[in-house]
């Protein structure tokens, strides 16, 4: 069907950086069954690169509520002079401050004429605009569009509905053009990859569920199929009302970058540690979790909600208020916890809410760490190598960051309970090529740290290598270290079945010159697999260790033995 002014689709890619799309928009928009002209209008304005950093790119769904031709012009006009103003206005302005510059332009207006032309007596618009700008995203509205923002498994409104409920019905309270001043309110988000953000008039709202909103953006490939599908499940479920629709799916956002949480690190202060049971910026303090020598560990949930979703607030401690490296290193492990994105490593669950005092947020893992499960239990020889993989993994995608963690070993490293892995804590994180003062004492852990971070080099991969290896040694040792008085100790001094080449994979990790590790934990994983390709064969269920790899000795020595035979029977 050809674009018309009853109808209107499209579906596009905004790409930010380089040639990777950062989010897709999809656009749908149709007249109602009872209207012969559609009084929504919807429009995308992708800005000029150098309006990008302080104006950002900018989605309006608005809806006429004139009535007739005054209807539309209404929406339409709203869409395009709010767009040209916004634009328009000097860059040193806040987005909030232009948009109500823009806004109020708009009103009076629409206001002006539809109070001197008859054919626009009384026209007005509501609407729902958003600016995404990078990371963020500013929502501003007035009247009754919707936008809800789905993250995961959840949905929410981000838009209030200004409606007076009535005997006779429910009146807009709010809209462009309805009053002299215009009353709109702005919400500001933080979005994430993969959050998506929709859009709709009350033609579609009224008629489809949020939770059918959400499973609709899940379950479907084609942005535009999700729009179309959302619009046509209103009509068929008894929506008569010009129906928009539009969806942004969020995929390749920019990255903050270090020098911003560097900045917003000193605007707070570095209060007192919290105490269980108060209330900080409103999360409830439920109990401590670890306690360090630089910070504390608390878990903790939102004091106004029933949801027994946790997270895990990390504090700075009183005896270092004044240690600005530790303000930095706060700085850099939030910074670290927002850029990363893999199954393996832990990330951030900050939200848009203020901070009063310097604190991390992370997700609460349910599970145990490396070291907890150890203790409890062995770990067989196949689910340690199945951890060697998704740890390698894990740290190669902080090193291509240029990130090297420093701190690797068994109780950074959870083990969850659906069979998942996290890597936590970059504490002790190192930016390659960032100048950053050396630390007082060596970062990481004495028994897992390379010895050129004893030296005070800062480190590179090879250091989370070395790290890395010590960890997998005690996994397969049972907590016992890889080195003793004449070096390493190989693991088959411990459990004779284990196969040779685990001990020459992990000897050769940790050995003390850099130059002679694996340059990589790639360069690990792919030694793994190499010598674990029977990977499916059967286990011994006593040793745990994979049968064929003593049929690949035995044949080994049936083979020696017959060409020793051979050789002997040349002899005679």
């Amino acid at each position: 069907m050809e674009n018309d002014i009853n109808h209107f689709s499209d579906e596009f890619e905004v790409i930010l950086e380089g040639s990777v799309p950062a989010y897709r928009v999809s656009l749908w928009s149709h007249v109602g069954l009872k209207s012969t002209i559609n009084e929504d209008y919807v429009a995308f304005l992708s800005s000029e690169e150098a309006q990008r950093a302080s104006r950002g790119n900018t989605l309006i769904v608005a809806d006429g509520v004139g009535g007739g031709k005054g209807g539309r012009v209404a929406a339409e006009v709203l869409v395009r002079q709010l767009l040209s103003g916004y634009y328009e206005t000097p860059k040193s302005l806040p987005v909030e401050a232009a948009l109500g510059r823009s806004l109020a332009s708009v009103n009076e207006w629409l206001h002006y004429y539809g109070r001197n032309i008859s054919d626009l007596e009384n026209m007005s618009a509501v609407f729902c605009a958003v600016i995404i700008r990078g990371w963020e995203c500013y929502v501003v509205f007035s009247g009754d569009v919707r936008c809800y923002h789905i993250r995961g498994n959840s949905i929410e409104k981000i838009t209030t509905d200004h409606l007076i409920n009535t005997g006779t019905g429910r009146f807009i309270a709010r809209a462009a053009g309805l009053d002299v001043t215009l009353n709109a309110e702005i919400v500001r988000l933080n979005i994430d990859d993969d959050d998506k953000l929709v859009i709709m008039s009350d033609g579609c709202y009224r008629y489809v569920t949020p939770e059918t909103i959400k499973l609709l953006t899940t379950e479907l490939e084609e942005g535009r199929s999700v729009a179309e599908k959302m619009g046509s499940l209103a009509q068929r479920n008894g929506s008569k009302d010009d129906i928009s629709v539009a969806l942004i799916d969020f995929q390749n956002l920019p990255k903050k970058t270090l020098t911003y949480f560097e900045s917003a690190s000193r605007t707070l202060p570095m209060g007192r540690v919290p105490t269980v049971g108060i209330v900080v910026d409103g999360y409830l303090i439920d109990r401590k979790l670890y306690e360090g020598h630089f910070s504390v560990l608390f878990l903790a949930r939102d004091s106004g909600s029933d949801s027994s979703s946790y997270v895990v607030l990390k504090f700075p401690k009183l005896r270092a208020l004044e240690d600005e490296n530790l303000r930095r290193s706060f700085a850099r492990e939030d910074w670290v916890l927002s850029a990363v994105s893999s199954p393996w490593l832990s990330k951030s669950a900050n939200d848009e809410r203020p901070k009063s005092q310097l604190y991390l947020v992370t997700p609460f893992y349910h599970g145990k760490t490396l070291k907890e499960s150890l203790s409890s239990a062995d770990i067989s020889f196949s689910a340690g190598l199945d951890i060697a993989r998704k740890m390698a993994k894990g740290l190669y995608e902080l090193h291509r960051l240029r990130i090297i963690h420093r701190d690797i070993k068994l109780d950074n490293v959870i083990l969850l309970e659906d069979g998942g892995l996290k890597i936590i804590d970059y504490g002790f994180a190192y930016v390659a090529g960032l100048l950053d003062p050396a630390p007082e004492e060596p970062p990481g852990t004495p028994l897992y740290m390379a010895p050129e971070l004893v030296k005070g080099v800062p480190g590179d991969s090879r250091s989370d290598v070395y790290a890395f290896g010590v960890t997998l040694y005690m996994i397969f040792s049972r907590g016992k270290t890889p080195t003793g008085i004449y070096g390493y100790r190989k693991l088959r001094t411990i459990n004779p079945n284990y196969p040779v080449w685990l001990d020459r994979i992990i000897e050769k990790m940790i050995r003390a010159d850099p130059a002679e590790r694996y340059s990589d934990t790639l360069e690990v994983l792919y030694d793994l697999d190499k010598y674990t390709e029977l990977a499916e064969w059967p286990v011994d269920s006593e040793t745990r260790v994979h049968i064929r790899v003593k049929e690949v000795v035995l044949l080994r020595w049936l083979v020696v033995a017959l060409v020793f035979v051979l050789l002997v029977m040349q002899s005679k």
